[in-house]
């Protein structure tokens, strides 16, 4: 599994930003700091537009690093279903493989001179995130800039194992609302195309302060996963 995860991390080496470069961060806060706790409400939605489950996210960066890879800083997920109609999951994982169910585990995160990039929320209900564009946003952030990644999946994720080729855009600058208040953040559209699974869509929503405000997927199969922030402590 170690060697999964690493693997993985390959979708971070393949970037190649077109828009301009700068290599300029000092403005953007430490994302991944352990004083940082992110708290989101996650819905798993099906193809006919129905909700399964609606579940409570924590993401804790704890501040070491990821024994898989040294660049990155461990993240801790909890995770904490509020309403679930089970019987809607399918008996065979959606892509063939039986793990364990999680309410807790650890995965990388990163942010370095070019950019911030994390693994998605991909565990139980969020498996079909592994393969969408994962969330990544390039600095210096400025609208219009695009870049493209490739993510190889190897046969450790069952029928989600081939290569996804994925292109980002920020895209504008919106006002949301949240729980907590409005905020300015910028949208970036990537679009995936797996190679044997077809096109996965996701909008990202970023504030320069917050980090992630929204993670929105549409997946091949029509069903969607929504992620949105309900509060930050710092």
């Amino acid at each position: 599994m170690k060697i999964f995860f690493f693997l993985t991390f390959l979708i971070a080496l393949n970037n190649t930003a077109f828009g301009q470069a700068d290599n300029k961060y000092t403005q953007y806060p430490d994302y991944w700091s352990s004083e940082r706790e992110y708290k989101y409400i996650g819905l798993y939605i099906d193809s006919a537009g129905q909700n399964i489950t609606t579940e409570k996210i924590t993401l804790h960066p704890t501040g070491q690093e990821w024994e898989a890879d040294s660049r990155q800083t461990l993240m801790d997920f909890t995770l904490d279903s509020l309403s679930a109609d089970w019987r809607k999951l399918p008996d065979i994982p959606i892509n063939g493989i039986h793990n364990n169910w999680m309410s807790n585990y650890h995965e990388g995160v990163l942010q370095n001179s070019n950019k911030i990039w994390m693994h998605p929320i991909r565990q139980n209900q969020y498996r079909l995130t592994e393969i969408a564009p994962f969330p990544q946003i390039i600095f210096p952030i400025r609208q219009d800039t695009s870049w493209k990644d490739t993510l190889f999946i190897y046969p450790a994720m069952g029928t989600f194992e081939g290569t996804v080729e994925s292109t980002y855009t920020i895209s504008a600058d919106e006002t949301r609302d949240y729980e907590f208040g409005k905020l300015n953040c910028w949208k970036i559209t990537a679009i995936g195309i797996h190679d044997k699974l077809g096109i996965n869509s996701v909008i990202y929503y970023f504030n320069d302060e917050f980090g992630f405000t929204e993670m929105n997927y549409t997946f091949y199969n029509k069903q969607k996963i929504e992620f949105k922030l309900v509060s930050l402590k710092k």
